[in-house]
């Protein structure tokens, strides 16, 4: 037996792989010959260029014609996938696309990620028609904060967590904010919750003007009241003068 092998893209140009990287029964990653790679022996296989599945844990190239590169774990499952425009999925066997009117995601993670910081392009000689968040408190008064349980049992193929959770709807933040808000190939939404800190920002900054609107508008009146009172004080004094003058001319 031999294991042939295309030119990337053309499949008219083949030949045949003398020594491939594999894994043993024990996890090491070894070299063997086509016979190895195509016997049973090995703990690790190729896929043939047609996507068929010849063994549980696998590696393929040019599935469905789209030469993207796929790893797949025992029972076919924590698919990895590398697609020929760069884009990658972990754990999940196809990356996710938008619906038309948002962009094809370049990482898509069906998981928890964990990280030690994550930055995001930020520079402001990358943007333009910059404009300040108006009515942000308005926009923040409008959102849910809601805690909730993942449907896990009806979506059996995501990595949901089982634990309470606390976070947003997405179609609610979608109808206040929809700049944060993605919808891939299937609808189903998703929020990017880091761009809601420059709402919070400008939310905190319209309430403090209006508790120093409010303060000051406290202190006037508190001076004027103290001014009445002092006058009211000076009219008691008066009064009683009067008093005590009229008191005086009756004796």
């Amino acid at each position: 037996d031999t294991l042939q092998m295309e030119r990337y893209g053309d499949s008219t140009i083949t030949g045949t792989f003398t020594t491939i990287l594999a894994v043993d029964t024990d996890g090491n990653v070894i070299e063997v010959g086509p016979e190895g790679i195509l016997g049973t022996q090995m703990d690790s296989v190729i896929y043939r260029h047609d996507g068929t599945l010849t063994a549980d844990r696998t590696m393929t190239m040019g599935s469905g014609g789209g030469f993207d590169l796929f790893f797949v774990s025992p029972g076919g499952a924590d698919t990895t996938v590398i697609t020929s425009d760069g884009r990658m999925a972990i754990g999940r066997s196809f990356v996710t696309t938008g619906t038309g009117t948002t962009e094809d995601v370049r990482l898509d993670v069906d998981g928890d990620i964990l990280a030690i910081q994550v930055h995001s392009s930020s520079d402001q000689r990358f943007k333009k028609d910059i404009t300040k968040v108006s009515n942000a408190l308005d926009k923040v008064m409008s959102l849910d904060g809601v805690n909730y349980n993942f449907r896990t049992e009806e979506f059996a193929n995501r990595s949901f967590p089982s634990s309470r959770q606390l976070g947003f709807v997405a179609q609610n933040v979608e109808e206040v904010v929809p700049e944060v808000v993605k919808t891939d190939g299937s609808g189903y939404k998703s929020v990017d919750y880091a761009k809601l800190t420059a709402l919070l920002n400008e939310a905190i900054k319209e309430q403090q003007q209006e508790i120093d609107r409010l303060s000051k508008e406290l202190r006037m009146a508190s001076n004027q009241n103290g001014q009445l009172a002092r006058e009211i004080a000076s009219i008691k004094e008066m009064i009683k003068s009067f008093s005590n003058h009229a008191i005086s001319d009756e004796d």
